[in-house]
């Protein structure tokens, strides 16, 4: 997940959160809802899958990557 000249797994970390987000968002609206039902069941291995990658050190690599580019000539 990275271009040439530009990293874009940077992208990736932030698009997971907010999908956790609008799902939460789902389940909080209406609990009882089969959506509700079957996003919780998503939400709980999504949960699982962002502590594990919550534990490694690609977060912050991705993160450095992107904010260390070099500034585009203007």
């Amino acid at each position: 997940m990275s271009g040439e000249s530009t990293p874009i797994l940077c992208g990736s970390i932030p698009a997971f959160e907010m999908f956790m987000t609008m799902w939460d968002n789902i389940i909080q609206r209406d609990p009882n809802d089969r959506v509700a039902t079957y996003a919780q069941a998503g939400l709980e291995w999504a949960h699982k899958y962002y502590a594990r990658m919550d534990r490694t050190q690609a977060y912050i690599i991705t993160m450095c990557k992107c904010l260390c580019l070099p500034a585009s000539d203007k």
